[in-house]
């Protein structure tokens, strides 16, 4: 599966290092992190470089949409 992450972040982002956006995001939609929506979004905000901020959390997205199989039920997760 990381292999397939990094693959998707070459093609759609450019760089496979947005697969660790990838991977919070579809752990994030499975329930796994204890934080909301959010959250996550200002962690990402305050701790990355202005020019990197919009593909991970492109990428972050990406995962979410990415561990369930309709997405189309990536939904604003409290």
């Amino acid at each position: 599966m990381l292999l397939s992450l990094k693959e998707t972040c070459e093609q759609e982002l450019g760089k496979s290092v947005y697969a660790s956006a990838m991977i919070l995001g579809a752990a994030f939609q499975k329930g796994y992190l204890p934080f909301d929506l959010l959250d996550l979004e200002g962690a990402f905000a305050r701790t990355m470089k202005k020019t990197e901020l919009e593909n991970n959390l492109l990428a972050f997205h990406l995962g979410r949409s990415f561990s369930i199989e309709n997405p189309s039920e990536v939904k604003e997760k409290k």
